[in-house]
């Protein structure tokens, strides 16, 4: 049991196909009711739909469910042979990638940490796929690597505006005074995550979440896709280095017209890396 909406014969919308292939009452890769609910329930496909309504490039959409779904997660770029074991569990066709679209098959929602599958998740699990196909496509890893490069250079920015370096996110070795908030990443990391939870504007970086700066690109997409652009934080915000006794401690810089022109330039300048690596995925199938 399954079912396709057809979107584009309703509105030119940019997810231009969505649909459930397989039945979502049976077990398979989707195991979370809540899950199941958000893109199975009565007018679930029409939401996410409308929430992806505000990006230029087109998608098709569909949510699949069998036994061993679990099995295909992150794959990226879908291989014939898999695509092939897909249709077989399912007893029927799957959509065919078309030219001018990027087509994703999700068939679980498996990660480090779960998070339920809202369209904004969605979109965040799209850059999985996509970074996982960077591996599999030169120009897709170019174009992946040419957009991750860019938001570091404007995360180092932030903190170089603040006077950072990565000496002030240095591990104490008094624990009991002061420790990292930023666990055993390497410190150029702790220094860009730092930058990002202090200056990203989605939920997950304004609540302190984001677990690595790779995080934190999949989230610009998923902002990118949701609301049509991205945004930094365009008044000064204290960047944490550490905490000392449960209290957290930084560098609140006083350039505001710094932190106004760089949030201002990363608002221009991304969606048009983001722009390059959709249109690389084009034509593709992608199983999440």
């Amino acid at each position: 049991m399954g079912m396709t909406l057809n979107l584009s014969r309703i509105v030119e919308a940019p997810v231009t196909d969505i649909g459930l292939l397989g039945d979502f009452a049976k077990p398979g890769g989707f195991t979370k009711r809540a899950d199941k609910a958000l893109v199975a329930g009565p007018g679930r496909l029409e939401a996410i739909q409308q929430a992806w309504g505000k990006t230029d490039h087109d998608f098709r959409l569909y949510f699949a469910q069998f036994r061993g779904g679990r099995n295909y997660a992150e794959q990226g770029i879908a291989k014939p042979e898999q695509l092939a074991d897909i249709e077989q569990r399912l007893g029927k066709p799957l959509p065919k990638a078309v030219p001018d679209a990027i087509t994703v098959i999700f068939t679980n929602n498996s990660g480090d940490e779960w998070r339920p599958m809202t369209p904004w998740i969605i979109a965040h699990r799209l850059g999985h796929a996509l970074w996982r196909g960077r591996l599999q496509d030169k120009r897709i890893g170019q174009d992946a690597k040419d957009l991750e490069e860019v938001i570091t250079r404007y995360l180092d920015q932030l903190s170089d505006a603040h006077g950072l370096e990565d000496r002030h996110f240095q591990t104490s070795r008094r624990p009991a005074e002061t420790y990292s908030l930023y666990g055993n990443t390497q410190i150029k990391d702790r220094r860009r995550l730092a930058s990002a939870h202090a200056y990203g504007t989605m939920r997950s970086a304004r609540q302190g979440d984001l677990r690595n700066v790779s995080e934190f690109t999949f989230e610009t997409l998923a902002q990118y896709l949701l609301t049509g652009k991205v945004a930094l934080n365009d008044k000064p915000q204290m960047i944490v280095t550490h905490h000392a006794w449960g209290k957290p401690q930084g560098s609140t810089t006083r350039d505001a017209g710094e932190v106004e022109t760089l949030s201002r330039d990363f608002g221009y300048e991304v969606p048009q890396y983001i722009d390059n690596l959709l249109e690389a995925a084009k034509g593709k199938i992608y199983l999440m």
